[in-house]
């Protein structure tokens, strides 16, 4: 396990699947959609590892490709990233509304798709 606190300056990494819903094809990025999840939106924590080392481990997927915001921009915009590690995925985490909140607003996701930096897509 890592230490449980998620630093300011780890980024933390989204998979943008294969649903129509998660892409704005209009203006070729992420939708907001892609931050709204009655579970929480699961992402990855960076640790030690560079992009390029993310990207290699999910690049085989079936996904469009891989977002990630910067943990200091998730707390600036009053959104709750929390550590929730997983048996097969040591980096796992979850960026909830709140504490008390787990399914990020509609506001607050577009907010973290305009933060979000697009790192790797695939053509599909």
């Amino acid at each position: 396990m890592l230490n449980e606190h998620i630093e300011d300056n780890e980024f933390l990494y989204r998979r943008i699947i294969l649903n129509p819903n998660f892409w704005d094809f209009e203006k070729n990025r992420p939708s907001s959609a892609i931050f709204k999840d009655s579970n929480g939106a699961s992402v990855d924590r960076q640790d030690n590892r560079s992009d390029s080392d993310v990207i290699e481990t999910y690049k085989n997927y079936e996904i469009r490709g891989i977002t990630k915001v910067l943990t200091s921009v998730c707390r600036e915009l009053e959104t709750y990233p929390i550590y929730k590690p997983l048996d097969d995925n040591i980096y796992h985490c979850e960026i909830h509304d709140s504490k008390e909140k787990i399914q990020l607003s509609s506001s607050k996701a577009k907010k973290l798709r305009d933060n979000s930096i697009v790192i790797f897509t695939k053509d599909v």
